[in-house]
């Protein structure tokens, strides 16, 4: 009986490039969240520095769509980026209403990637995609600002990007999909009269927090039967320091009130690495959240920038029945 010999292509072939020369970076293997498999297409993305200033994992936007990066049907949970060694880092992907995407990715999404880049100098980056038994890796890149579904309006059963505390029976949230200041949604919070007050809320974490830098903090929040404090919370945490800030801004007046914005300013204390932002009702009532946004008020000036190579798969070669290449072994089947 003949033996027919298969061999996997990442041993006998090298990825093939479409539309350009082949950069030279090794193509990564092992990376993370993922059953055993290969990422079938990369794309190399070249960022430049045109400052001087160097910087250090500052994130910088990358533009998908036709003529940029083509990840658009893309799935995006497959999504992974490295530098030229192959280290996996952290990414953060925007679909082009500023959520996090699930599935495929569409035109004018963004991929931000982190760039280190010594001032007038560029950087290689890698970004891969297209393994089946990839999920979405649990740690995301923080973006300065990068507040994501700020208004509520998008998820399943819960706002996409938000997370809440635990209730009870006498503090109950609520994904509100009959009262909102924009849009079809907000925040609830329901808190019994008599029951003690707590910081029941919703939050985003893992914002990105720049020392030094001023940032306005702006929320609508309406209020029927009040006592006590409704409104927003932000810590800050830096390094070393878990809460090295810790704001409340309310509106404090209580009883009944339509939708009324509350605002808050601050400056990053020195080490701040990353932002918690959510909502406050401490005492009773019902409080509606909504329309949260957050801005640097004084940023940095960054003058990075960002192009995308084409595309490369990888291929796979058919060797048939015969000894493997070069004398080695395979499997025979």
């Amino acid at each position: 009986m003949a033996r027919t010999w298969l061999t996997l292509s990442l041993l006998v072939c090298c990825a093939g490039s479409v539309g350009a020369q082949e950069p030279a970076v090794r193509w990564a293997g092992d990376l993370s969240a993922a059953e055993p498999g290969l990422w079938q297409a990369r794309a190399v993305i070249t960022v430049t520095n045109h400052g001087t200033e160097p910087t250090v994992a500052e994130p910088v936007p990358v533009a998908i769509g036709l003529g940029r990066l083509q990840l658009t049907g893309a799935a995006a949970e497959s999504i992974r980026v490295t530098d030229e060694a192959g280290t996996e880092l952290l990414y953060e992907l925007r679909g082009p209403d500023g959520t996090q995407p699930r599935g495929p990715v569409v035109a004018g999404s963004e991929l931000f990637v982190p760039a280190t880049v010594p001032a007038g100098g560029s950087q290689r980056l890698v970004v891969y995609w297209d393994q089946p038994g990839a999920v979405a890796p649990p740690a995301r890149l923080s973006l300065p600002g990068g507040l994501s579904n700020a208004s509520f309006e998008t998820g399943d059963t819960v706002p996409t990007g938000w997370s809440s505390s635990q209730g009870d029976g006498q503090h109950r949230q609520t994904w509100d999909a009959a009262m909102a200041h924009t849009g079809q949604r907000s925040m609830r919070i329901d808190v019994d009269a008599g029951a003690a007050p707590t910081w029941v809320g919703t939050r985003q974490t893992n914002l990105a927090a720049r020392p030094g830098v001023r940032y306005r903090l702006s929320g609508w929040i309406r209020g029927e039967n009040i006592t006590g404090r409704v409104g927003w919370f932000v810590h800050v945490s830096a390094t070393g320091e878990p809460l090295a800030l810790n704001n409340v801004f309310t509106y404090d007046a209580g009883g009944t009130f339509d939708w009324r914005e509350v605002s808050h300013e601050f400056v990053a204390p020195a080490g701040s690495t990353a932002m918690t932002i959510g909502t406050v009702l401490y005492g009773t009532g019902t409080a509606w959240h909504d329309d949260l946004s957050v801005e640097e008020l004084d940023p940095p000036t960054v003058t990075l920038s960002a192009t995308a190579g084409p595309v490369e798969r990888l291929g796979l070669t058919a060797v048939g029945p015969g000894a493997w290449p070069g004398g080695a072994l395979a499997a025979a089947i």
